[in-house]
Order: C-alpha cells, then structure tokens, then sequence
C-alpha cells in the first residue's frame, strides 16, 4: 500500500516525539536512530524515509520547536493586535521559550543536552530570522512604535544583544524557578520598552493596521520552517538510489 501524505505526516510527528523526549531524556549524543524506531515503534530503515541523516532528523524536531514558538506568536497576536510591539511580541517568545525545555536548551546554549547539535541549532535558518528581525523592525520604525534615531542594523543588532542576554542568563532565583521566569520575561519587555520604543502611548488603529503585515510575516517564516518539519523525504518526492552510511560522521554516533 502507497504511503499518503496524511500517514507520512502522521508517522513523522510520532518520531519527532519520541527524538524529542529521548534528547531530554539522554541528551543528544546518546540518543541513536535505533533508539528513535524503538520508542517510536517503526523499523529504523522507515525512519530513512523521512530523513537522510541523523542530524536532519534531530534538526527537524527543533525546526518544530520553532514553528511552535511561531503559532503561539500568531495566536496571540491575532487575538490583541498590541503583541505587535516589540517588547510584547519578544516576552510571548520569551516565555515560549522557558516553557520549553527543547527551546530553552537552544536559547541558552545548552551543550550538555544538545551536544554537536547545539552549533547547528545556533545557525539554523539564522539569514531568515535575522532578515524578519530586520523587516519587522522597520515597519515598526515606520509607524513610529520603535525609535529611528539609530541605523536600522544598529538597532537591530542591539535588539539581538538584549534578547540573547537573557536567554544565556540564569533564573532570579533559583529557588523558585515558575516565578524567576515570570520576572524574567517581565524584565526583557521592560528593558526593550525602555531602550528602544517611545514614550507615547500607541495609536490603536495604527496598532490594528500593522498586525496583519506582521502576522503575514510570520506566517512566511512559520511556513519556511514546515517545509522542513517532515523530512527531507517526502511520499510525492523521489527517494533516490543512494543507501545512507550507517554512521553519522557530524555527531561520531552510531545509527
């Protein structure tokens, strides 16, 4: 029987499962494709129908930790235009992020649980978020929400700076971690605010005319993940005659 797109997809899902929760559990140096099929319930030579590799299998289960940073993003927005904002829009990634454990390991650089994959996951599709960043940032300084006293790369540099200091920065407290993590994302909107929007409070109707751009954006950049989320091998592509290596020379770990 034909593989449909609906089984192929469904099977992914079930193997970006259980990769994800063995990185958690392991870490993703140990974790091996066999272990994947098993906890997943497929034969290892059905987990090369997806994937080519080890490492664009593991790079598939982060492309859809970000494409589930993306769409409780675009929830939200679409709910109150105002997340438009830069300092709202970065806390609901922010807090995605630390409710994350996969994200936050991403953010922070976690080499212990991400091994080799952690310098992949550091570049991946960095040109397409650094040019969202850019886009989003200007259409802000366009409709005045962002100041424009700077250059744009400058700026957009800084944002970046801001952003990537409180992901590398631990919890207020360790104790309590749930409310260090509110604290923290309250911090990073306030710090954003504070250097880079005006004072004046915004034009709702600005507000409500920007948000569908924005959100069509994101949409752009959600869709350019999900293209990936399946595999490199798709049922309506061809699979090729080429056999992969039983080692996957990137991470030195066995299949």
């Amino acid at each position: 029987m034909s593989d449909t797109g609906a089984d192929h997809a469904e099977r992914a899902e079930r193997i970006l499962d259980a990769a994800g929760g063995l990185i958690l559990r392991w870490g993703y140096q140990r974790v091996t494709m066999q272990d994947v099929a098993r906890t997943a319930g497929v034969g290892k030579g059905t987990l090369y129908l997806h994937w080519r590799t080890r490492e664009s299998l593991f790079v598939a289960v982060l492309l859809r930790e970000s494409i589930a940073m993306v769409d409780a993003l675009l929830d939200r927005m679409r709910a109150d235009p105002e997340v438009v904002l830069l300092h709202r829009m970065q806390r609901v990634c922010f807090e995605v992020v630390l409710d994350r454990p996969l994200l936050r390991a991403v953010y922070s650089g976690d080499g212990e649980l991400l091994g080799n994959l952690a310098r992949h996951a550091s570049t991946m599709d960095e040109g397409r978020q650094d040019a969202f960043l850019r886009s989003y940032l200007a259409r802000l300084r366009e409709h005045g929400l962002v100041r424009a006293d700077t250059d744009l790369d400058d700026q957009a540099y800084a944002v970046n700076c801001v952003i990537t200091g409180f992901n590398l920065t631990g919890p207020v407290t360790a104790d309590d971690v749930p409310a260090s993590d509110a604290r923290r994302a309250r911090a990073l909107a306030n710090t954003l605010r504070a250097a880079f929007e005006p004072d004046r409070r915004p034009d709702a109707r600005v507000l409500r005319q920007l948000a569908p751009r924005v959100i069509a954006d994101l949409e752009e950049l959600r869709d350019a993940h999900a293209r990936h989320r399946f595999g490199d091998r798709r049922p309506d592509s061809p699979l090729g005659s080429t056999t992969p290596s039983t080692t996957d020379t990137t991470a030195g770990t066995a299949r």
